[in-house]
């Protein structure tokens, strides 16, 4: 299944570099495996760079990089972030194809593929692996295809300049989508809130395709299996070898993954409690989340109880509230609120939900305190890190709601987790009420005060290390490490904080060796486990499972034959984000998707929810998209051999004492004529290592090859990838 993209010519005169995107998942229980496939085809006459942030699920785990350069087929290799990027830049420099793939932050990722020459496609195949979970009867795939515009300073997530995120209402490129689900699964009603799908049954699976061909890629595509109750599942055994082959003691020979669901106790579903509702009233809410937004407040407002409190505060550059503290239920209160809730817009400004938190809650709540934060936003800010970590031991459980057509779901998922709070995610066209119900229910729930999984064996590791925040009607995945294979069954012992108990059993059984989960869940168990590491511990721990976090980048470099080489350096390319469908209030997509369920008869019809922009759209953004080319764009300096005429290609490289005995000959009016080393974009540090060298000019550094710049100048790797980056931004190529 190929996705084919328009030729997209921007004002610029630069065509789009992403000229389709594929997604293939299988799911098998509770792990669905993918992989993502991205064609990069370079329509212009000189050569480029091109840069792609794209999303991923939060629990996505990377499991491979695969590039197809022609007829070569390699495979990406994850190493220290700083030799990643020096192996980059330098097959840059060298004028041959390299691709450096990084983690922004969890659910983020962004790739640089360069060296495309004129006319050449490189193709991108990512293999990664994602553990579900059922919330009450109902599991949830969700692939996330564009990132919205977002509140705040890109450098906050730690986006490069020329990373930072561009939007067009037309991008050219779309994808295309297939979903393979195996065994009991397939015997769920499936539907997509998001998109008219078609199904397609075989023995035992369904396979699940778009209505069209492909989908614009301006939201998320949305699965939701439906079963009578949680289909049951074994706790998974398999071998624990690292990416090259071999096993380490302390990782263990063995893992194990369970994923137990947890019944809803009757004796918790009427608890009264204080709940504070806050509801992003941001410019980015315009539209179909606002409408999200109110339905949402409505639903909870009618789901309160006579012995509940609550207040509401709206939010967007400041904070308001319905009352100056939370107020009784009943019929002057509930009034106010229906007034307060009908009268919402999206008109407050910027996001600034770190304040609106503040504002509604100001002091540090009790460990058994029964306040509830309901949060209810699109999630789209950079800072979202700052917000976590001020609201992780502030006491007030954060439960967030994510509404609109491509959520930050990354983000309100972490901010639910840090604080022992849940997520519950709605797309514009699914049933709110149902998500309201799931949530009421999880605040009401008496708190976990206590959780152990005891195992077969003696545990030399396990994950996650805090089980407290678990939620019955939901699913805890547990896992961990053992030196000899162990046997029997997994058990789950809960303790309430009325001091009642509950037990949950499942049995362990051993994978097939050769399958796909056999491979993936070591990886995926030595990810999860990464937060518990110490820095160097977990990047050693990465590369030997080769997986990304902070502190390591995946490299992939091919060597073209002399003649094959680029000959200039790449012109910089940004990829640009599809608008998410109805952000800002641009066009709406509520009412317009299709439901479409694996019955013999069903309806079927064509998928028409594409973003309207013919009357709500500003004329300004009618026109053609152009990209704004940044200051920082590398530009080809051509260099004169003396004789009048110019050439970009490399001289011959020469030994090292013949290049240092020509410079200590040279005038001083010689060595210092040239661009001076300050110009260049680099840290103080690497400025002086070159001065103690004697080397003041762009054009002696160049002279020196960079391959000895370690040795020569005490450079590390980090150093010399800054060094290369800043010489191809200022135009130049290092010998």
């Amino acid at each position: 299944m190929t996705a084919h993209a328009l030729h997209l010519e921007t004002r610029g005169a630069s065509k789009v570099a992403l000229q389709s995107v594929t997604m293939d998942c299988t799911i098998a229980g509770l792990f669905a495996h993918n992989q993502l496939t991205q064609r990069f085809v370079n329509q212009e006459n000189r050569t480029i760079e091109a840069v792609y942030t794209f999303p991923t699920p939060l629990h996505a785990v990377f499991l491979g990089l695969e590039v197809t350069v022609g007829d070569n087929v390699l495979s990406g290799v994850v190493m220290a972030d700083a030799k990643a990027d020096r192996g980059y830049e330098e097959a840059i420099q060298e004028g041959d194809a390299a691709v450096l793939l990084r983690q922004v932050e969890p659910g983020l990722y962004s790739v640089s593929v360069g060296n495309i020459l004129p006319g050449e496609t490189i193709t991108l195949t990512y293999t990664y692996a994602e553990q579900l979970r059922w919330q009450g009867n109902s599991l949830r795939f969700s692939l996330p295809t564009t990132i919205a515009p977002k509140y705040g300073k890109p450098s906050a997530i730690g986006l490069e300049p020329h990373e930072e995120l561009e939007h067009a209402f037309e991008t050219g490129y779309a994808m295309a989508v297939c979903v393979k689900v195996t065994g009991e699964l397939s015997q769920c009603a499936i539907e997509s809130p998001t998109h008219a799908i078609r199904c397609r049954a075989a023995d035992d699976s369904l396979s699940i395709g778009l209505s069209t061909e492909t989908m614009a890629m301006d939201r998320d595509f949305v699965l939701v299996l439906t079963s009578a109750e949680p289909i049951s599942t074994t706790a998974l055994c398999a071998p624990n070898p690292t990416s090259a082959g071999f096993t380490k003691a302390e990782y263990g020979q063995w893992v194990v993954s369970a994923g137990f669901y947890l019944p809803i106790p009757e004796k918790s579903a009427n608890r009264p409690g204080i709940f504070q509702l806050v509801i992003d009233c941001s410019g980015s809410m315009q539209g179909d989340s606002t409408r999200q937004a109110r339905m949402a407040a409505q639903s909870i407002v009618d789901s309160l109880q006579p012995e509940d409190q609550f207040n509401i505060t709206v939010f967007g550059s400041h904070a308001e509230s319905l009352f100056e503290e939370p107020m009784p239920v009943n019929s002057q209160s509930l009034g106010a609120a229906e007034h307060f809730i009908g009268e919402i817009e999206a008109n407050l400004g910027g996001t600034e939900i770190g304040l609106a938190l503040r504002h509604a809650c100001p002091k540090k709540a009790g460990k058994r305190s029964n306040a509830n934060v309901l949060l209810i936003t699109d999630g789209e800010i950079y800072e979202s890190e700052k917000i976590i970590e001020s609201n992780r031991h502030r006491g007030h459980r954060i439960f967030t709601l994510g509404v609109g057509s491509a959520v930050s779901a990354s983000f309100l998922q972490r901010l639910a987790g840090a604080t022992g709070g849940a997520c519950e995610l709605v797309a514009p066209n699914e049933q709110m009420a149902e998500h309201i119900v799931r949530h009421f229910g999880r605040m009401r729930q008496i708190r976990v005060t206590h959780a152990e999984v005891r195992w077969g064996n003696e545990a030399l590791w396990s994950v996650p290390e805090d089980l407290s925040g678990v939620f019955a009607g939901d699913t805890l995945h547990v896992g961990a490490g053992f030196y000899s294979q162990p046997e029997g069954d997994a058990t789950l012992w809960i303790t309430y904080e009325d001091g009642s108990t509950q037990t949950l059993e499942t049995s362990i059984a051993m994978v097939d060796v050769e399958s796909a989960t056999a491979a993936a869940l070591p990886r995926v168990l030595a990810h999860q486990r990464l937060p518990q590491l110490t820095d160097s511990a977990r990047v050693t721990t990465a590369i030997d499972y080769q997986l990304l976090t902070k502190g390591t980048k995946c490299l992939m470099t091919h060597q073209r034959a002399e003649g094959e080489k680029a000959e200039d350096l790449p012109a910089l390319r940004n990829v640009p984000q599809h608008m998410a469908a109805g952000h800002g209030g641009f066009g709406s997509v509520i009412d317009s998707a299709i439901y479409a369920r694996p019955m013999a008869k069903r309806r079927q019809a064509s998928y028409s929810a594409s973003v309207d922009t013919s009357s709500s759209m500003p004329d300004s953004l009618n026109e053609d998209y152009s990209f704004d080319i940044p200051a920082f764009l590398r530009r080809q300096v051509d260099k004169d051999d003396g004789d009048g005429s110019k050439t970009t290609k490399n001289k011959p490289k020469q030994s090292l004492s013949s290049l240092f005995s020509r410079r200590r000959k040279a005038s001083d009016e010689q060595e210092n004529a040239g661009t001076p080393i300050k110009t260049l974009a680099v840290a103080r540090d690497i400025r002086w290592k070159l001065a103690g060298r004697q080397v003041h000019t762009v054009e002696a550094l160049i002279a020196i090859p960079s391959a000895d710049w370690d040795a020569y100048f005490g450079l590390n790797d980090a150093e010399i990838a800054e060094l290369l980056r800043a010489l191809r931004k200022a135009g130049f190529r290092a010998s």
